[in-house]
């Protein structure tokens, strides 16, 4: 080979050997990719926590609760994404909030900082307050907006019913309506209780034992309670519920040992799973443990309160476990659990609300009662600061538009969180 040849072979076996060696600065070569930061810009609604979810090459994932640098990350292509917030709403259910993500996907390049923002606005409102109307066949409800209006209120939704009067609510958020007038129980589903309109229910429970019923309520183990005038707890299983019909016989039946009509109005349960009845007919409420519930027939109350009631109609139990009965004569009294553990005759009540002739007791989420009563046709509200002051304090007044039989169409009340009032504007 001659001298010029081999120099020449040389010199091109350099150039090759010195274009592989630099490589590694991003520039087309081999080596590292190199890192790069991005910037999560998270603006919460008020207090409504935030989750916020990045994900990104080689099964990159992290959850974020507020504005984030992330640092070191691998070169490439990552997604933001929002989960909704939200609030309790001080009467009832919640306030939603969607995320609004500005930036996403997002390309992470080397020695770069790229921004991602994630805000949130309103969605929708969630909660409403259902009353029965037995003179005008039908329970009407009022979104949560509508219950910070004092005033007359129109009901926005409407279920049929024949003189319905007591209302229950499942764990999945049917809510079961009872009518005095026939030996039916009605379902609505949250998307029934959500449409306009005068709604019918789809799915119902009739069983001859029912009689007169009043109020009801679920225990712990979602048989479904039914105070019935007739003198008798009516407890519907879980399954029997769920699978409706006709000719049902209840899986439970509790009666007193009084030989007096007690005409039982109303009944709720206490943290325990005991059950408490109102007897209207006697004026006294008794207890029924949760043993005494499992054990069909005439049973003596595991105790009895005796303090002059009068014509005690409805029962429920506030967030510290204090009951409250209304009396459709003397009005709304409230004893407390070390009350209650007593025999007979109870120490005054620790607080009265006087709201005249009231059937229906509900608590709203900042622990406010709320009192329907017919001389006024009208829903009360009283402060939850002032409940157990002697002086409790009415800070509302609400008049639902009921028509011109308003007056004889108070029934019970109840607040449902499920059903969505408020869409976004």
């Amino acid at each position: 080979m001659s001298v010029p040849r081999l120099l020449h072979g040389l010199s091109t076996l350099l150039v090759i050997s010195l274009a592989a060696g630099c490589g590694g600065d991003g520039g087309g070569g081999t080596g590292p990719a190199g890192t790069g930061n991005l910037i999560v810009t998270v603006t919460q609604a008020g207090a409504a926590p935030a989750s916020v979810h990045v994900t990104g090459p080689a099964g990159y994932a992290r959850t974020l609760s507020s504005t984030t640098t992330l640092t070191g990350l691998p070169v490439g292509t990552y997604t933001v994404a929002g989960d909704s917030a939200q609030l309790p709403d001080t009467i009832v259910g919640v306030t939603v909030f969607a995320a609004h993500v500005a930036g996403s996907p997002a390309t992470v390049a080397r020695d770069e900082t790229t921004n991602v923002t994630v805000g949130y606005a309103f969605a929708y409102g969630r909660g409403a307050l259902w009353l029965t109307s037995p003179a005008n066949a039908k329970a009407v409800g009022f979104g949560a907006d509508q219950l910070r209006v004092q005033g007359a209120v129109r009901p926005r939704a409407t279920l049929s019913s024949y003189l319905p009067i007591g209302m229950a609510f499942d764990a999945s958020g049917t809510m079961w309506i009872s009518s005095q007038g026939e030996d039916t129980l009605r379902a609505f589903t949250i998307e029934e209780r959500s449409r306009s309109g005068v709604v019918e229910s789809s799915h119902k429970l009739q069983s001859a034992s029912l009689e007169i019923p009043g109020q009801m309520a679920f225990d712990p183990n979602g048989t479904l309670w039914i105070a019935d005038q007739s003198n008798e707890l009516l407890g519907f299983s879980a399954a029997q519920l769920t699978a409706g019909g006709s000719g049902i016989t209840p899986a439970f039946h509790v009666a007193d040992t009084t030989s007096i009509d007690p005409r039982m109005q109303s009944i709720a349960f206490d943290a325990d799973g005991n059950a408490w009845v109102a007897e209207a007919g006697v004026n006294q409420v008794v207890e029924f443990t949760r043993a005494q519930l499992a054990t069909a027939g005439i049973v003596a109350p595991a105790e009895r309160l005796t303090f002059p009631f009068s014509d005690p109609v409805d029962l429920v139990f506030d967030a510290h476990h204090d009951l409250w009965v209304a009396n459709s004569v003397i009005g709304v009294i409230m004893f407390t659990p070390a009350q209650l553990a007593g025999i007979g005759a109870p120490p005054e009540p620790e607080a009265i609300l006087l709201t005249p002739v009231p059937h229906g007791l509900a608590f709203d989420n900042n622990g406010s009662v709320w009192v329907s009563n017919s001389v006024n046709a009208t829903i009360d509200v009283y402060s939850a600061s002032t409940l157990t002051s002697g002086t409790a304090a009415l800070v509302e007044r609400i008049t639902p538009d009921l028509g011109q039989d308003a007056l004889s169409s108070m029934g019970r009340v109840a607040f449902d969180p499920w059903i969505v009032w408020a869409p976004a504007p």
